[in-house]
């Protein structure tokens, strides 16, 4: 069974910019916004649909997997999908084929941490558990990849050091996703703006190969060591109270772990009610869990949301655990405080209420003075990098006269 989204995305992608929400002539909107990178008080974080749900639509239209040799406009390419349900996220379909592959056994498959819950239960492997997710991604990749012509051969070598290999390094071997000129690579344009510091949940280092394909000769890798010691790291990984992020030496933190340390990653249900506890407890000012530059940019820098959904247990947990917790001193004062872009609900299947769900979105975020951008993750960086350039060149125009 093939999954296929292609018309509401295509709805989405290929609507005008005012019809989904994002207004390219609210000029203070994006004046504002241009001040901010330019004194370096914007912070994004990311979420982990940013990249996958472009490594897994291996040809870019809109579905998962390869369209079938036939060319059929129909059928696609199964490997990845042919045990997933209609409709899902891309997240989610990989949720629910894990759950199969496990055994999991219950209704909720697309739910991840429900799905690791079960089996770091079963396995009674905490650590087992999560390198048995990272090995997953890696053969599910790899699965769809082989109906790929282009990359035949990568793949035959790509199995042989299938253990050797982390997901990010497969993903850059087989050079995915496939990026265009009119939808190019969202985190190459964050990069672009070279930011002292990013934030991300995923476990993968895509920011930092992106930060580095944009020239960044220095990128620092941070993680959150909710439940390890410092010294169980390597030292280039170690929290550093010295180190001030900078332009020429920014950061990624990744605040639910690090696939290189596969006990790091925040997965399962227990382990986000333990990171919360955690974070809860983070009041140590010699040694604190978040270090001290990523709380101050979180409490005096704007911050953009990218791929994150309100029912998803990362966001949850970012945004109750350490987005309301460290957004309180400044948030009255500044009412452009954060931005969240969301997908208009009116383009989303299986909602009932679309101008509910929109009015709900909106009053979500309002409590935390964050304003919702209506658009795709594509769409909002393309205008960024846009309106940034319009104002870089304004700026150049007025210094030569």
């Amino acid at each position: 069974m093939a999954v296929t989204r292609r018309s509401a995305l295509s709805r989405r992608l290929n609507a005008p910019a005012k019809d989904i929400g994002l207004d390219a002539n609210d000029q203070g909107f994006w004046d504002d916004l241009y001040q901010r990178i330019r004194e370096h008080r914007v912070v994004p974080i990311v979420g982990n649909a940013v990249r996958n749900n472009r490594i897994f639509d291996v040809d870019d239209d809109d579905n998962i997997g390869l369209k079938k040799g036939d060319g059929s406009s129909d059928q696609f390419y199964e490997a990845l999908d042919h045990h997933a349900s209609e409709g899902l996220p891309v997240n989610e379909e990989l949720a629910e084929l894990w759950a199969r592959a496990i055994g999991y056994p219950l209704p909720d498959k697309p739910q991840l941490a429900k799905v690791a819950q079960f089996h770091r239960v079963i396995s009674d492997d905490m650590p087992k558990a999560k390198r048995s997710y990272l090995h997953f991604l890696k053969e599910c990749l790899l699965d769809v990849a082989e109906g790929d012509q282009s990359v035949e051969e990568v793949v035959v070598g790509l199995r042989k050091q299938l253990m050797d290999k982390s997901f990010s390094d497969i993903v850059a071997e087989l050079d995915y996703p496939n990026f265009t000129q009119t939808r190019p690579d969202p985190l190459r344009t964050l990069a672009k703006l070279r930011l002292p510091i990013y934030v991300t949940t995923s476990y993968h280092d895509f920011l930092e190969r992106a930060l580095i394909a944009e020239d960044a000769e220095t990128v620092r890798t941070h993680f959150c060591l909710w439940n390890m010691e410092p010294e169980s790291v390597a030292p280039e990984h170690r929290p550093d109270p010295n180190y001030i992020p900078s332009r020429e030496e920014p950061v990624v933190y990744h605040l639910h772990g690090y696939e290189k340390y596969p006990r790091s990653l925040v997965l399962s249900e227990d382990d986000h009610l333990d990171y919360l506890l955690e974070l809860a407890q983070d009041t140590n000012a010699n040694n604190p869990l978040i270090p001290l530059y990523l709380r101050t940019a979180l409490e005096e820098s704007s911050l953009l949301l990218l791929g994150y959904q309100i029912q998803d247990w990362d966001f949850r947990i970012l945004y109750r655990g350490l987005i309301n917790r460290q957004h309180t001193r400044l948030r009255i004062l500044d009412r452009m405080y954060g931005i969240a872009i969301q997908l208009d609900p009116k383009y989303q299947e299986g909602i009932d209420d679309k101008e509910m769900a929109r009015k709900y979105l909106n009053d979500y975020f309002k409590s935390t003075n964050f304003r919702v951008e209506w658009s795709s993750i594509d769409r909002f960086m393309v205008t960024l990098w846009d309106q940034w350039n319009q104002r870089i060149n304004l700026g150049s125009t007025q210094n030569q006269s």
